[in-house]
């Protein structure tokens, strides 16, 4: 008998058959024992390789393990995944957590290809609100580029010898007090400071209390100064006011309108004037300009030949503020 038919309980005319194959493997003669229950709900009928039938679970789906909410799965063996606790997703914040070890996200670019990592915070307006960080096997470089006009635009570039390039824009300083740090550098046994923490330039308007039978300045140019830390060099040319006669070695005047103030310990020479109708020869006068107080400078004359008050004189002066 190769076919074996099973009427419908009921008497209709339905039927099962269990039919053999048409051979079996090596000719053999086997047979196959039914479980004796009717097993759970879902469970398949197996072997045991040997003809002999039973109920078991069905395992040929994939597993989940650890799974909470926002949890990112992975793969950690055959048909089995486990929800990652570190790596979460919750729609909008893709978190990174530590376990036993750091935290660590890893960009690997193709052979000869770029590494990148592309920040956008609005979508479709092609403006400077991309961000590309990326690094090229070509120049090893980490890049930092801002999208103009469509296309990317290097800003900054670290280099492979740990010099930083602003390729397009200035190193802003933004909190009054911070600048660059030179501690890495040998220094004298005085030092008490080596940030670089001030730089400005500009223009300045010089004031003349009293003396050289002066009153007042006049044709003020080239007023200019320039401060690099707490160094600070003014120029000027300017005509005394109301002058007459010629420089002698009595005169002398203290004069303001610095656009620092001195220290109080700035004392002593601090820079120097002259004014000639010659560079080399012909008449002329010289002085020193030496710190007064915490506001001002006082001009004293050293050397006189004939020079009148009237013509222009040119200052100098380099002085170290609070």
């Amino acid at each position: 008998m190769s076919k074996l038919k099973l009427q419908a309980t009921d008497g209709s005319a339905g039927t099962v058959s269990l039919k053999a194959p048409v051979s079996t493997t090596g000719n053999a003669e086997f047979e196959l024992t039914l479980p004796g229950n009717a097993g759970s709900n879902g469970q398949l009928l197996s072997t045991n390789g040997s003809g002999v039938l039973s109920w078991s679970d069905d395992n040929s789906g994939v597993s989940l393990s650890g799974s909470t909410n926002n949890t990112i799965a992975t793969v950690s063996g055959a048909n089995a995944l486990v929800g990652e606790a570190n790596l979460t997703y919750d729609g909008d914040i893709l978190s990174v957590g530590t376990g036993s070890g750091g935290a660590i996200v890893k960009v690997v670019g193709a052979e000869g290809g770029a590494a990148e990592l592309w920040l956008q915070c609005d979508d479709g307006d092609d403006n400077a609100d991309n961000w590309l960080l990326y690094h090229n096997a070509s120049d090893n470089k980490l890049n930092f580029a801002n999208k103009t006009s469509g296309s990317y635009v290097d800003k900054l570039s670290l280099e492979t010898g740990g010099n930083v390039k602003i390729n397009d824009g200035d190193l802003v300083i933004g909190t009054a007090g911070h600048g660059i740090d030179f501690s890495a550098n040998s220094h004298a046994g005085g030092m008490t400071s080596e940030l670089l923490d001030s730089y400005e330039e500009g223009t300045w308007t010089p004031t003349l209390s009293s003396g050289m039978t002066a009153d007042g300045l006049n044709n003020l140019e080239a007023n200019r100064y320039i401060r690099i830390g707490k160094l600070v060099h003014c120029g000027a040319r300017f005509t005394l006011t109301n002058t007459s006669g010629n420089f002698t070695v009595g005169d002398g005047a203290p004069f303001g309108g610095l656009p620092f103030n001195p220290s109080n310990n700035a004392l002593g020479s601090c820079g120097s004037w002259w004014t000639s109708n010659a560079w080399t020869s012909g008449t002329r006068a010289t002085g020193n300009i030496m710190a007064h107080d915490g506001s001002s400078f006082y001009l004293g004359v050293e050397y006189a030949s004939g020079m009148a008050r009237s013509v222009v004189m040119h200052i100098g002066v380099t002085y170290r503020i609070a």
